[in-house]
């Protein structure tokens, strides 16, 4: 074999485990960087509540002083924790899940999950968002009902009355959230007739 023939071979033997380096290179890449869903960890810092709403199994609101309390029966349907009631056996002191009400309190709840925070401020300046005397709080409890999950203070509207300004347990500044969250808890309020239209602002 001439050494010109010799060289020519060398240089295609080179040339194919180039190749075959940069495909393997290309094949690890691949493997280490998967592929990003909407849901995964980077939007989490973003969400208001650092757990799902699956974990949670009772979530009470005060509105104007007035407590309201949804729990989930032993199958994990919603239902209105109502009180007040003449008689412990009164249809309105409800302890079980009427299934369109459940339905309708899952679907504000788990809209409420995905609350995402927006600005944020310093807790010290809480009079300014409306910290000092806020008109609302809703509290989260675990299966565990002694387990406080989060607690939620709502402040005042925005001035461009599309933000609200909340506190939470779990985070340490004053942030703003869609206000239409809020107006959707108050809207549940309203569903299972504890406020009317004309009872609120």
């Amino acid at each position: 074999m001439s050494i010109a023939r010799s060289r020519l071979w060398f240089i295609w033997a080179v040339f194919a485990l180039l190749i075959g380096f940069i495909v393997v290179l290309q094949m690890r890449g691949h493997v280490a960087a998967p592929e990003k869903h909407d849901d995964d960890h980077d939007d989490a810092p973003r969400m208001l509540f650092p757990m799902s709403m699956d974990e949670v199994w009772a979530l009470e609101i005060f509105d104007k002083g007035v407590l309201h309390r949804f729990e989930r029966d032993a199958q994990g349907q919603w239902f209105f924790h109502a009180h007040g009631a003449p008689k412990p056996d009164d249809p309105t002191h409800a302890h079980q899940a009427d299934l369109k009400l459940a339905q309708t309190i899952a679907t504000s709840l788990e809209g409420l999950g995905r609350t995402r925070r927006e600005r944020e401020f310093e807790k010290s300046d809480g009079a300014e968002y409306g910290m000092n005397e806020p008109e609302m709080f809703v509290l989260l409890y675990a299966k565990d009902a002694a387990q406080l999950l989060d607690k939620i203070t709502v402040g005042s509207v925005a001035p461009d009355r599309l933000s609200r300004y909340v506190s939470s347990n779990n985070y340490p500044k004053i942030v703003s959230i869609a206000n239409y969250q809020i107006e959707n808890l108050q809207n549940l309020l309203r569903a299972v007739g504890v406020i009317t239209p004309a009872s609120t602002k």
